[in-house]
């Protein structure tokens, strides 16, 4: 998209007043690596709103929704020589995902007389960040928010922010305000989010009837697809599985891990962690999560609503959905295209919530090597990808929630013909999302809380909640980091004194 000269010089002007704005409401607050959420949605949902071209469609800046990178005149990625930039782009996924994106890159080759891009394709998140970590890093790569923390304390961010601003992509209306909060930092937008993929309830419409129930005199939801109390969910379980109903061997799902049972503590009025900007524990043992797990335990312990505790895992969980013994589970996005091919008839709600709604879910963004050898080159590919016409495809193959609202919104990702037919569920229950602190051991964290998870769903004898909790929140004190006490800090200042 060219601009007017004239009108160009003004909102740049515009956006540097509103930036000087942004840092006179923040004040003098120091610069931390774990921002707060409010910070990252003043900067993104409200001061960049106003910082963005008068184009319309979701990242695109052209009415057509046809990416701007390819026709953009302040690029300067070619080389002086008039040589193309040579660029790399790192990603992983499904294979109809990297399929669309290669197809992208494909056009991008084709058309783009200022760079030609190298797709580099890993098999997932943990290969990626092997050769990240390994120091094989692309221009542009695919990033996990899981994975933010550590990519900014090794310097492999460039905010990306302005970069995106002067490509005329539109923060305000056109992404998911979650999304770009998820990946904020530092009072800037560190990458540009691509996927946003909440939890939601999957439920066997065969089995579950709410009209049918509703008749019977049973306390359904007004409204499924925005709302519902676990309590509803706990009554639709029981109709599952009733000889006279549904007759499905369980009623509903729910991971035994701490991302399974994060959005019911959420929604239970609790806390994943002690503090949510610098945490040095988990909260598990917290009368709101003691009192949230004990009510799902019941539920997710129970013979008669839950799987065997020789099936408790996703992949169990869905094959019993495919086959109708299973008549609910939390899932994500991803397992629509499988769910399909199943022929088992399904539909999509909201987490049922204990007090409130919540939920949460996977965000994933693309980030810019900060030693990228072409700059504005890698800028204008960033552009590219997190337009709609790159997105519509990606959002077509039934895999992701994009965090381009615009495709959202489309059929490309509603899919009116196709299962599940309240998609819209997915962009709904954004609302209700809860985004986690940045970390560096989650990896570590999870791997060693999980387990322990699992065995207060697994035991056959009483659990203790309360106990069991406390060695959950005191294990995770030994892997967050702690802060220094006043000794220590004494002890420290005297010896820098002594030297």
């Amino acid at each position: 998209m060219v601009g007017v000269p004239g009108a160009r010089d003004d909102h740049v002007a515009g956006c540097r007043r509103a930036r000087a704005q942004e840092d006179t409401l923040v004040g003098a607050a120091p610069r931390r690596r774990r921002t707060t959420a409010a910070v990252a949605v003043l900067l993104t949902g409200l001061l960049l709103a106003g910082c963005t071209g008068t184009g319309g469609t979701g990242g695109s800046g052209d009415a057509d929704g046809s990416a701007s990178a390819l026709t953009s005149a302040s690029s300067s990625a070619s080389t002086a020589t008039g040589e193309r930039a040579e660029l790399t782009l790192g990603l992983w996924g499904a294979k109809p995902v990297v399929r669309a994106y290669r197809r992208a890159v494909q056009r991008y080759n084709a058309q783009s007389v200022l760079a030609h891009v190298t797709l580099t394709v890993w098999k997932d998140r943990e290969d990626a960040m092997s050769d990240i970590e390994a120091g094989d890093v692309p221009d542009i790569y695919l990033a996990s928010r899981r994975d933010l923390a550590w990519l900014l304390d090794h310097d492999l961010t460039k905010p990306v922010d302005e970069l995106l601003d002067e490509r005329f992509v539109d923060f305000g209306d056109d992404y998911s305000r979650d999304a770009l909060e998820a990946f904020s930092s530092d009072r800037r937008l560190q990458c540009m989010p691509t996927t946003v993929d909440p939890q939601v309830v999957y439920y066997n419409t065969d089995l579950i009837d709410f009209e049918e129930m509703a008749a019977k005199g049973k306390d359904v939801p007004s409204d499924p697809y925005t709302s519902w109390t676990f309590d509803q969910a706990l009554v639709a379980a029981r109709w599952a599985t009733s000889p006279r109903h549904g007759d499905a061997e369980a009623g509903i799902y729910i991971d035994p891990s701490l991302g399974g049972i994060a959005a019911f503590l959420y929604s239970g009025g609790g806390q994943l962690f002690d503090d949510e900007d610098s945490p040095t524990s988990l909260a598990l043992s917290s009368d709101s999560d003691v009192d949230a797990l004990e009510r799902i335990l019941k539920v997710m312990r129970s013979s008669r609503l839950s799987l065997p505790a020789d099936e408790e895992n996703q992949a169990d969980a869905v094959k019993a959905f495919e086959k109708g013994d299973l008549a609910m589970m939390v899932g994500t996005r991803s397992m629509v295209p499988e769910l399909r091919k199943s022929g088992v008839s399904f539909d999509v709600m909201p987490i049922p919530g204990l007090d409130s709604q919540a939920t949460v879910g996977e965000t994933q963004a693309f980030c810019l090597d900060p030693g990228t050898s072409s700059l504005a080159g890698s800028a204008d590919l960033l552009a590219y990808l997190v337009s709609d016409e790159v997105m519509r495809p990606v959002a077509a193959t039934g895999y992701v929630v994009p965090a381009n609202q615009s495709v959202a919104l489309s059929n490309s990702f509603v899919q009116k013909s196709q299962q599940p037919a309240h998609a819209s569920t997915f962009t709904y229950t954004l609302r209700h999302l809860k985004t986690a602190p940045l970390l560096t051991e989650w990896d570590e964290l999870l791997s060693s809380v999980n387990p322990l998870i699992e065995g207060m769903v697994t035991q056959t004898d009483k659990v203790d909640v309360p106990l069991q909790t406390s060695i959950i929140d005191s294990l995770s004190r030994e892997i967050l980091p702690q802060p220094e006490s006043s000794e220590e800090s004494s002890d420290g200042a005297s010896a820098g004194s002594d030297g």
